[in-house]
């Protein structure tokens, strides 16, 4: 990739020399082009797209910080690396301050930290630019869901006025059939009673006394009538699909409305309380239907589905109507009924689906979970749990809320954490700072679960300072490092100052947020094969001793790893293994099995790391960082890759292992990964490594045998280094006897 670079200085000779370090430097390539006034650059930029802008601050037409200001106000979005003189590093601080991505003091900055600086300036500014657009995304999400329960509130208010209104409406209706009619009856069977005890004509008497006996009749049928509309005595005799039968049955004959019933047996709910539930949904929504649909019949089914639900579909053909129109409506003309249902069914975990078009019928779905809890159940009641899934609502035991504190020297980075953080129910942003100080005040003050803590804070105290104060006056708390750097230097000194994990800044927030979860809830790092739980009397777990044909994949606790799959390990490559791209085709069968955690470990060498020959060591120049020798095999499926973890980054030491860099035992803890499937390059160097020190660290290893592939420097090597794995407990598996021969997890 070539960075287009806009060079403004007035001074040709400093102009040829960084035009020059840039075009000698190893890696990425720059097109360089130069402006020596300030108006003349401004009309470039107005021309043509540049990737970055190193600005001079003495120009002839411009100097001092209003030189960065006009170019930052008329470019916003264009990262600016400040170039200032021996004597002015604060006036390129301050730059900074005001939106530079750094700055460089002239005579002093070599070809290499330039092309550093143009490089993080670049990253740093697309990182910032999609944190903002997430920012822009999460307000516009923020003002949806305020409306959404403004609009519910209002809802919920309309509907309490309703509910009391439909109870006085259903008191006064129980009042006029009790006086008006059951009442009246019977008085007039007092009155017969009367007549009988007066008069002693036998004709008479059996005349009252049949008159009397219809009188009873009547009321008893009223009573009973009475009874079955507010509670069907059918529900607790005969079930919901008695109950259904039954309700299908009174809808034609006081309605003239045909029901078809169609209920599988299985479907019957477990509780009375959710049976009528049930009951008193589909007997709302078949008034509807005889309401408002048009037509003379509708369907009502009842199924139990794979994943254990109840589902519960009424249909008609009718009218139907416009779906948004349930959005629109004011709080005082929404539909009760639906909005009624919606809320009862939400309390048991259950949903309902309306699909609906005008002239195209509806068809309303409802489901809720075989072991749906009591709907009745309060939600403060201490014996319904901690959590529970209640519909979209999650209600959850306050103690369980992790608090979260935020330091970070950059406003824009600590805003997009909280607002990433601000739609997970169980952790909440108690704090934010922005350097050392106010970090080590408020986490006395304040007390987080967790700290996230950024290196760079600015002048005076920085990140690995902070951990160290913090942790010192209050050792419970969880520090997790979150910065711009992949340098293994910096994540092991904040480690060492007592941070739990270290993750890199423009990575997946779900990393960040299990992360959090881990550690805030107290998960204790491994640190052996003894802590494994399923470990028996020998140190290995029980169920490793399974043969490879047995061997099955877990998606909820397991994570392929590919070992260091580079083009410069292949045939044609600097440092090639013996048909190494051999292993190419079965790992792309591994990387389609869906919900694996995927993992992909590369070397990633500086230019004068020590392995190599010309420093000593035993290897010719292979995988640099940012050369086409560096990159993984073009046939390899990168795109379904989760996590690259960059390994030997110092130039001063080796790193055979995957687990040498922080980011790979780091994201294995948070998704609670327990089994790890590995292949790769080579056998008797990185990929024994990594099975090695995955089973000192409690993981059960399965390495995938035909794809692996070693270099046998000496014969003899690859049997030693298969037989060494397999006596650490790693058992060998072939990709056919697991995934089959689709490349699919059985």
């Amino acid at each position: 990739m070539t960075a287009k670079v806009l060079l403004v200085e007035d001074s040709p000779s400093d102009a040829h020399l960084i035009q020059h370090g840039l075009r000698q430097g190893r890696g990425a390539r720059y097109e360089v082009m130069v402006a020596e006034r300030l108006d003349t650059a401004m009309a470039k930029l107005r021309e043509q797209k540049f990737d970055v802008v190193l600005l001079d601050l003495g120009l002839p037409d411009s100097t001092g910080l209003a030189t960065f200001t006009r170019v930052q106000t008329e470019f916003p979005g264009l990262p600016i690396v400040i170039m200032t003189g021996a004597d002015d590093e604060t006036t390129g601080a301050e730059a900074i301050r005001q939106g530079a991505q750094d700055y460089l003091i002239k005579g002093s900055a070599d070809a290499r930290s330039v092309a550093s600086a143009i490089r993080y300036a670049i990253e740093r500014k697309q990182i910032e630019e999609k944190l903002r657009e997430l920012n822009q995304s999460l307000e516009q999400r923020v003002v949806e869901r305020t409306a959404e329960v403004r609009q519910q509130a209002d809802q919920l208010r309309a509907l309490a006025t309703e509910l009391t209104q439909a109870e006085q409406r259903e008191r006064k209706r129980l009042s006029t059939i009790l006086h008006d009619h059951i009442q009246q009856l019977l008085v007039a069977a007092r009155m017969q009673v009367e007549w009988l005890k007066r008069d002693n004509n036998p004709d008479r008497r059996q005349a009252a006394a049949k008159g009397l006996d219809g009188i009873l009749k009547e009321a008893l049928e009223a009573s009973r009538s009475l009874a079955v509309e507010l509670s069907p005595p059918v529900l607790h005799t005969a079930g919901l699909i008695g109950a259904l039968n039954w309700l299908a049955s009174r809808t034609q004959q006081t309605n003239q409305f045909a029901v078809h019933l169609h209920a599988d047996n299985k479907a019957e709910p477990a509780t009375e309380a959710t049976r009528f539930l049930l009951f008193e949904c589909v007997r709302e929504l078949l008034l509807n239907a005889v309401k408002h649909s048009g037509v003379l019949e509708a369907q009502v089914m009842l199924l139990r589905t794979k994943d254990d639900r109840i589902k519960l579909i009424v249909r008609d053909q009718g009218k139907g109507f416009d779906p948004d129109l349930l959005k629109k409506r004011r709080a005082d003309e929404i539909s009760f009924g639906l909005f009624s249902i919606e809320q009862r069914l939400a309390h048991i975990g259950g949903e309902m689906y309306i699909a609906t078009a005008p002239g195209k019928g509806t068809t309303i779905t409802l489901t809720i979970p075989v072991g749906a809890a009591q709907p009745h159940a309060r939600i403060g009641d201490e014996t319904a749990g901690t959590e529970e899934q209640a519909g979209k609502i999650i209600v959850r035991d306050k103690t369980a809320v992790r608090h979260v504190l935020i330091v970070d020297d950059h406003k824009i980075m600590r805003e997009g954490l909280a607002g990433i953080i601000q739609f997970e129910p169980d952790i909440e942003v108690v704090g934010q700072a922005a350097d050392g100080p106010v970090a080590v005040e408020l986490a006395a003050k304040l007390q987080p679960d967790v700290i996230i803590m950024d290196i760079n804070l600015g002048a005076g105290m920085n990140g690995v300072e902070a951990t160290k104060r913090i942790l010192a006056a209050s050792p419970n708390i969880k520090v997790i490092g979150l910065s711009m750097h992949t340098d293994n230097d910096v994540a092991t000194a904040l480690r060492d100052a007592g941070a739990v994990a270290y993750l890199t800044k423009g990575g997946p927030s779900e990393d960040l947020i299990a992360a959090i979860r881990l550690h805030a809830s107290g998960v204790p790092d491994h640190q052996g094969a003894s802590e494994n739980p399923a470990a028996g009397a020998t140190g290995r777990p029980e169920h490793i001793r399974q043969t490879a044909g047995t061997a099955r994949i877990n998606t909820a606790t397991d994570a392929l790893v590919l070992e260091d799959v580079q083009r410069d390990f292949c045939p044609g490559g600097a440092l090639p293994v013996p048909r190494g791209d051999e292993v190419v085709p079965p790992l792309n069968q591994w990387l389609r099995v869906k919900k694996l955690f995927r993992v992909a470990t590369r070397d990633w060498h500086p230019a004068d790391h020590c392995s190599f020959k010309r420093a000593g060591g035993p290897w010719p120049d292979h995988c640099v960082q940012n050369t086409p020798g560096a990159d993984f095999h073009p046939d390899l499926n990168t795109r379904a890759i989760d996590l690259v973890v960059s390994k030997a980054t110092d130039p001063a030491k080796e790193a055979y292992s995957a687990f040498d860099a922080p980011e790979l035992p780091a994201a294995l803890k948070a998704r609670g990964i327990r089994r790890l499937w590995i292949g790769g390059l080579a056998t008797e160097y990185c990929v024994k490594a990594t099975v090695l020190d995955a089973r000192k660290l409690g993981f059960d290893v399965f390495v995938i045998e035909d794809a692996i592939r070693g270099i046998e420097v000496k014969p003899g090597d690859i049997a030693a280094a298969r037989e060494e794995m397999a006596r650490a407990g790693a058992v060998f598996v072939q990709t056919g006897e697991v995934l089959g021969r689709k490349g699919s997890a059985p």
